[in-house]
């Protein structure tokens, strides 16, 4: 789903391509302007929002091409989408300079809007493809209390044995991050500082802010600080740092789907659900697979189970009937060595039956997807640009 905007004083033209564009499948209007907004305003949302496309009124030219300009500087993943009331060379060229590739004059029509949706989308995702380095594997939870923070730090250490290339695990669960706790970190606001180090990066910075455990680096979430948050623009130039910096990307997130998650999940090579068993756990992640399969990432999950067999509630296929697939894997839970790897502040014991386990699950992240069928792929990019009947 493709975040769009649309800034037009022309209120007939803003609300014709408002009619249009909610005929277009795969595209979400977060906002409609009815002003050229201000440098201020304009950063503030961009930097709020995320929006990946722009549609821009060229009504007045010079302050148009001054927005598209400063959108395009605030960030390096959104599209300008210029439109008019009728073509205009003169009008054409000062958009080139000004980086703008796309345009829409009215009367708008669809299939119209469709094309120049897909040419923008896909200019934006071979920018994205190009500043791509490393691998991202996000572990979710299904609520809290499943595990996944044991599990995304004990994994990403078993991925950092197995792989060439450096690793780093990010915590970004800022209500319940654990990861600093069961490594012994100190505390600050380490993921929020590195968000606002991405903007300016400055050499030896980076190093000051991760801390190394067995040769993988930790960014904690640090203090409980409910008034911080992490901007989209921020994280996308997070994740442009750290892909060109490190191989394999491990993210702990928080399992509330915020703005920003949603945006990491989409980003992911690999998502990792985990849930207990229990009727909750369960309930919740049913609930975590359909949304994930509303935002086409279906095809990325792994489904984790972590068994307890002193507070299971259900066996393992009553889970399955539940969500209607297997677990990928199925975690045993070893007290014995977690709890030794708590008191120590350290990573479970690889030799552990927990520690194969998360081994084993490393393998997983890395293994090739099973690939849908040609007509699998070719329906899914249909139906994402396609077009609604009118009614």
């Amino acid at each position: 789903m493709l975040r769009t905007a649309i800034v037009c004083p022309d209120s007939d033209l803003r609300e014709r391509l408002a009619k249009t564009l909610g005929e277009v499948q795969g595209l979400y209007v977060t906002r409609q302007l009815s002003y050229y907004p201000d440098e201020v305003e304009l950063t503030r949302f961009v930097q709020a929002s995320g929006p990946e496309m722009i549609f821009l009124s060229m009504e007045t030219p010079e302050r148009a091409l001054d927005l598209a300009r400063l959108a395009t500087n605030l960030s390096d993943s959104v599209e300008i989408v210029a439109i008019a009331r009728q073509h205009n060379e003169q009008l054409l060229l000062s958009m080139m300079k000004a980086g703008v590739r796309h345009v829409l004059t009215a009367p708008f029509d669809a299939t119209g809007v469709v094309r120049t949706v897909q040419e923008a989308g896909e200019r934006l995702r071979e920018q994205r493809g190009a500043s791509k380095g490393g691998v991202l594997y996000s572990f979710l939870p299904a609520k809290p209390g499943s595990g996944a923070s044991t599990l995304a730090l004990n994994t990403c250490m078993a991925l950092s044995r197995q792989q060439e290339g450096l690793s780093l695990l990010m915590d970004l669960d800022f209500n319940l991050g654990v990861i600093g706790f069961l490594l012994g970190l100190p505390g600050g606001q380490a993921v929020f500082d590195a968000a606002a180090d991405a903007l300016e990066p400055e050499e030896g910075r980076w190093s000051r802010r991760v801390a190394a455990v067995e040769g993988v680096h930790v960014l904690p979430s640090g203090g409980l600080n409910p008034g911080m948050r992490i901007e989209i623009t921020q994280l996308r130039h997070l994740l442009e740092l750290t892909r060109r910096v490190y191989s394999y990307i491990t993210v702990d997130m928080s399992g509330n789907l915020e703005t920003f998650s949603v945006e990491l999940l989409r980003e992911s090579q690999r998502i990792v659900l985990v849930t207990s068993l229990d009727p909750l756990g369960a309930h919740l992640a049913a609930k975590k697979l359909a949304l994930l399969g509303r935002l086409d990432l279906a095809d990325r999950v792994l489904l984790v189970a972590t068994r307890n067999t002193e507070r299971d509630w259900m066996a393992v296929s009553q889970l399955e009937k539940l969500l209607g697939r297997d677990p990928d894997l199925v975690v045993p839970y070893d007290r014995a060595s977690v709890r030794a790897a708590v008191e120590a502040r350290e990573p479970a014991d690889p030799k552990s039956s927990f520690g194969k386990q998360c081994a084993e699950l490393a393998r997983l992240l890395v293994k090739p997807k099973r690939a849908r069928g040609l007509a699998t792929l070719k329906k899914a990019f249909l139906e994402h640009f396609s077009v609604s009947p009118t009614r």
